[in-house]
Parts: structure tokens; sequence; C-alpha cells
């Protein structure tokens, strides 16, 4: 079945025979707090260096890594999920075809427009992460922030990252959230929580 991380977990990304596993899916889900209410809830990948904190961001105003090894599969505006597994968003992660000067994959989520809209991330809940087999489609792990309104005003947060350990990788559970102006700020910031 799938293992349900806690928050700071890490585990390599592996099959549950040891093969390492070299492709993933990543999908990412949330549900408004109040019904019927929308929240926008955007999913980022930072592909960056831990000692440069040098940096690309796939996002939903670029969806693929010029690599290759990231393609995010579009804006989910409201919540409502139907995507691929019933998650909201999903991104396709090719861990071979990450460049060698990138050692780690952060896995990030803000609110759209948060202060033109007055939302924050009380205004969500049921917000989690899971990685995929993207052959079988089973979920190999998942990690589930659960407690939304422990992280207040806050707009973004830091949900999880992939990162390369020697010739392999592992995903840590972060859960970290963060009062940012938008998604390039928590691009920037999200280096110092993994």
């Amino acid at each position: 079945g799938t293992i349900r991380l806690s928050q700071g977990q890490e585990v390599k990304i592996r099959f549950s025979d040891d093969r390492p596993l070299t492709r993933i899916k990543v999908g990412v889900g949330w549900d408004p707090a109040r019904s019927g209410h929308s929240v926008d809830v955007d999913s980022s990948v930072v592909l960056g260096n831990s000692q440069s904190r040098d940096h690309d961001l796939v996002y939903f105003g670029d969806l693929t890594h010029p690599s290759g090894c990231v393609v995010h599969h579009g804006d989910d505006l409201t919540g409502s999920g139907g995507l691929g597994m019933n998650d909201d968003e999903m991104i396709d992660v090719d861990l071979t075809r990450v460049p060698r000067g990138k050692d780690m994959l952060i896995f990030i989520l803000n609110i759209y427009r948060s202060d033109e809209r007055g939302q924050c991330l009380e205004d969500v809940r049921n917000l989690y992460i899971k990685l995929y087999d993207p052959d079988s489609r089973k979920a190999l792990f998942r990690f589930d922030v659960t407690d939304s309104a422990q992280y207040g005003s806050n707009t973004g947060i830091v949900i999880g990252a992939a990162i390369r350990r020697g010739d392999g990788w592992s995903f840590k559970a972060v859960g970290r959230g963060l009062k940012v102006a938008d998604v390039r700020e928590l691009a920037r910031e999200s280096f110092y929580y993994v």
C-alpha cells in the first residue's frame, strides 16, 4: 500500500523491492475550507542547487523544464480534482533527465493572487502531495498537511522535496508554510526549509 509520511520524514524513491524508481508522477490536491468558495492553489517545482541556490522554476506560466525532466500538466483553478488519479494538479518527473547541476526538486504550493483575493492557507483543507509509479499508477508515498489552520495567514507552503543523494534520489516531506507575495518569492525562499 501507500506509505504515509510524517512531517520531516525522508524516504528513498524506490520500488518496494529496492529497485530505484527513475520516473515519478506527482499529484497534489486540496479542497476549499468553506463550501461554495474556490481557492486557486498553484503547484510548482523549483529545480535547484543546494549550494548556490541557483534555480529554475516550472509553474503554470512555464509548464516544461528545458531538459524535459519536469512536465506540469496544468492549472486547477478551484480544487475540484478530476485530473489523472483525482488529484487537482499533476507533474511528471524523469529523474534521469535532471541536469547534473541540480540536486533538488522542491515542490511548492501557493495561493494565486492571495493579497488581492484576501486568501491564505486557512482557506484550504485536505492539502496533500502523492508520488506515483507512473507505469502501475500506484501511489507509493503520500504526505498530508493535517491541519492547514496551523499555517494561519501564510500564503505558500514548501510541501516536499526530491533530493539527489549520491546516485539515487530520496523524498522529504517538508510541510513548511510561508507568507509570500507570489510563486517567485516562494521559490527563492524554499531552499531554506528543505
